[in-house]
Order: C-alpha cells, then sequence, then structure tokens
C-alpha cells in the first residue's frame, strides 16, 4: 500500500505518507514531526509539499506549527496574519525602506518570525 511511502521536496523536507484514504486524501508527516493532512497523493510524490516551518513572508516569516490559520472559512486573510506580514514587511521589505527609511536596520525578535508565536500575542492582547 502507499502507507510509509516517502518523498523529498526541492528544500529537502522528506514526507512520509501516514494515512492514505485515496489519491486526493493522504495525510503525512513532514520530516517526522509536522502533520499535514487532506494531500493529494500526486502533489506528495512530485514533491510539492513544504513545511511550515520554512520562511515565506520576506525571507523570514513563517507559518509555524500549531492551530492559527492565515486564511478563515472565506478565504480572507484572518487579521493577525494580515497585521503580522505588514509587521515583516515594515522590516524587511527593502521597497518599504524607500518611502519609511527609519525601518531600515530594525528587526522582528526571533520568537514573531513564527505566525503561531504572533498569533497567540495577537488574540491575547
Amino acid at each position: 500500500m502507499r502507507v510509509g511511502e516517502k518523498y523529498i521536496n526541492k528544500f529537502g523536507n522528506i514526507a512520509e505518507i501516514v494515512k492514505y484514504k485515496s489519491t486526493t486524501d493522504c495525510d503525512i508527516l513532514i520530516d517526522g514531526y509536522e502533520l499535514k493532512e487532506h494531500v493529494q497523493y500526486w502533489n506528495i510524490k512530485k514533491g510539492m509539499f513544504k513545511s511550515s516551518l520554512l520562511p515565506s513572508v520576506c525571507g523570514v516569516g513563517y507559518i509555524g506549527i500549531g492551530s492559527y490559520k492565515s486564511r478563515d472559512e472565506n478565504n480572507n486573510k484572518t487579521n493577525a496574519y494580515s497585521e503580522w506580514i505588514d509587521m515583516l514587511k515594515r522590516c524587511y521589505d527593502k521597497k518599504r525602506w524607500e518611502k519609511h527609511p527609519t525601518y531600515k536596520g530594525v528587526e522582528v525578535c526571533g520568537e514573531w518570525l513564527d505566525f503561531q508565536q504572533f498569533a497567540c500575542w495577537y488574540y491575547e492582547k
């Protein structure tokens, strides 16, 4: 069966199929710790999966592993995600520095590069 098959993506992450329901509904474990559900078998086989720990915003921010989502049920960005992206852009987007040079050299604390950590603070503030 397909359970136990392993595939690698272009970032060097390894996905193992841990549950196979159909070609359009597989659960994978990335690098032995990150569970992704409802992934299409063909995408896994082609290496089209990505770890949530890889930087995807401004080269530094990553979604992280947790319960906070970047989009709501209508596929709109959540408030926390929008605020997080804006914060990262202010600090790391060179185009923004042209209009707002005071942000040049400003950094976000390491903890908040993880969207899950930022969202936890955002919703509890």
